[in-house]
Formats: C-alpha cells, structure tokens, sequence
C-alpha cells in the first residue's frame, strides 16, 4: 500500500474507534492502548508491544513504562519502528503526537489539519496543533 492509501486506512480506523470510545468506558491506558490498536490494524505491528499486557493496575503500568513515562514509551516506539520525529504543524493525517493534558499525558492522532483527536473519559477531544510538545511521521 502506498503513502496516500496508509493514511487513509489509519483515518478510517481512527474514525471506527472514534464511534466506539465514545460508548466504552475508557481504561487507565486507553488513550495510549486506542491508538496504538488503530496502528496495529493497518500495518500489523503494535507500538506498545513493549508493554501491552505486563500490567493491570496504573502502578503496575508506571513500573513497566519506567522513568520516562508515557513519553518515553513513545520515544522508543518511534525509534523502533523508525518514524521521523517532525514538528506537529508538519504532520499529515495519521501521524501521532503527545500532549500533556490533565490528568496527564496523552497520545493524539492527526485527523485533519489543525485537528489531533485523542482518547479521554467522555470518549474523546479533538485539540489543536498548538498542544502538541512532539510528534513523529508514521510512514
């Protein structure tokens, strides 16, 4: 699959899990775990496989991301699966980014420009280029 047709599966499953986060009750790790699984179904390859899994308590989640948190995790990641570090107002739909949002941090994805839509306890929040500390070009 090219460029253009990557994208446009990872906004088609963005827009799936859209209409299901805002019926689920959303877990401890849910906004980290949501995007990740929007990854894993369009390229088969899961960003948290480092840590999905080894936890069930959101004490046991800190030990396992380690000193360097949710970030950190998503550093590693990117590296792992060589996505480009970029500056949020240069990423395309799909692409991901962190935010730091009470209660605190959080994975957004890219939906359209200006748009970052991210998993919280309502369902989700769709927040500006301007929140995003960092993002990384998937593809």
């Amino acid at each position: 699959m090219n460029e253009a047709q990557a994208r446009r599966r990872v906004l088609e499953e963005l827009r799936s899990a859209m209409s299901k986060w805002t019926a689920e009750p959303i877990p401890f790790d849910g906004c980290a775990i949501g995007q990740c699984d929007i990854h894993r179904a369009v390229f088969g390859v899961d960003p948290a496989a480092e840590w999905r899994g080894r936890y069930t308590t959101v004490r046991g989640m800190r030990r396992i991301m380690g000193k360097g948190g949710l970030p950190g995790c998503l550093a590693r990641a990117a590296r792992r699966l060589k996505w480009r570090r970029i500056k949020p107002a240069d990423a395309k739909p799909g692409d991901v980014g962190i935010v730091i949002a009470p209660p605190g941090v959080a994975i957004v994805r890219l939906m359209r420009p200006g748009e970052w839509v991210g998993r919280n306890a309502r369902g989700f929040s769709v927040l500006p280029t301007e929140a995003v500390r960092a993002a990384w070009s998937i593809l």
